[in-house]
């Protein structure tokens, strides 16, 4: 039998999701539910901490990533020049 992640692991990992990916209703409604499901403001205030973490290496990540974008452009890598039009 296959396990899955219980309501109250899944609303943290919820609650780290929404602040990674800055997303206020999404907090909102899960800082709701974390504690609708009994969770501690400790176990919240835990998830919102590694959210902010991982949004912050990320961002950390991209400013590295852009420095080498502008020195050492690589043609044909970017979804604009596939014909998509994101930019």
């Amino acid at each position: 039998m296959k396990e899955t992640i219980n309501e109250k692991n899944q609303e943290l990992i919820a609650l780290g999701a929404s602040i990674a990916g800055q997303c206020e209703p999404c907090l909102k409604h899960h800082v709701a539910k974390a504690r609708e499901l009994g969770l501690g403001e400790e176990e919240i205030q835990q998830a919102i901490e590694i959210g902010r973490m991982v949004k912050l290496a990320a961002a950390s990540a991209f400013r590295e990533y852009e420095k080498r974008a502008i020195v050492h452009p690589q043609a044909g890598e970017s979804c604009c020049d596939k014909g998509s039009r994101c930019c």
